[in-house]
């Protein structure tokens, strides 16, 4: 029993910070930083290889925009491990996902998957601690978000202009130039003419337009022997 002069402890004694969880979540960051500037890296490299052929009609503006993407994928990925955040990844996951659900179903998907978005953030508000800083989250989403998602727009959505397959051939408008033919109230025509024989690959030529400009090519089976602009 404590003496009148002792004082009486009133509250117990503080407990260390757990640690355990922030390196977690730092180990987390961390490899998702690495993964994807590594990712980001190599699309930038693809778009690069992609600008010395031909038929992508691709100009270098494209590349620099990719490298730059790279960079703040990068950056973003730093800052994440920096400040131990895992989250900022789900903002460049979620775009990607609304965009391809919206050019492969449309409206159907985006109304549906927007509904169940904002319920989540609903949900997640109500549960965010007072000492949190969203606006560091929101800071490192968007530049992951900026670098991410373009990039991988300009990769999945910038195929070559003209495509030698087995069956014939096709055309496609990348990304960079469809946007300049919907300015201009153009599209894409191809004419070409087909022979073939037993003892050859068949033959392919023919003629497209994108942006303005007329493209001659020639296939032989599924290899591009010739694209030029006339």
């Amino acid at each position: 029993m404590a003496s009148a002069g002792e004082p009486v402890s009133s509250a117990p004694a503080s407990q260390p910070p757990a640690v355990g969880p922030r390196r977690t979540q730092r180990l987390a960051a961390g490899i998702l930083a690495l993964a994807t500037s590594v990712l980001a890296v190599l699309l930038a490299i693809v778009l690069g290889i992609r600008w010395q052929q031909p038929a992508y009609v691709m100009p270098f503006a494209v590349v620099v925009v990719g490298v730059l993407c790279a960079l703040l994928t990068a950056f973003g990925g730093a800052m994440a491990v920096l400040r131990g955040q895992v989250t900022p990844w789900l903002a460049p996951l979620v775009t990607l996902i609304l965009i391809y659900g919206f050019l492969a179903i449309g409206v159907l998907f985006i109304v549906p998957t927007v509904l169940v978005l904002l319920l989540l953030v609903n949900r997640r508000a109500h549960r965010v601690q007072v000492n949190s800083t969203p606006s560091s989250r929101v800071g490192t989403a968007l530049l992951l978000t900026l670098g991410l998602v373009p990039l991988s727009l300009l990769v999945l959505l910038g195929g070559p202009v003209v495509e030698c397959m087995p069956q014939g051939v096709e055309s496609s408008t990348p990304i960079w130039t469809w946007l300049g033919n919907v300015a201009a109230g153009g599209g894409a025509s191809e004419t070409g003419s087909d022979s073939s024989s037993s003892s050859a690959p068949s033959q392919s030529s023919g003629s497209v337009i994108e942006g303005g400009t007329t493209y001659s090519f020639v296939c032989l089976g599924t290899k591009l022997v010739q694209f030029a602009s006339q």
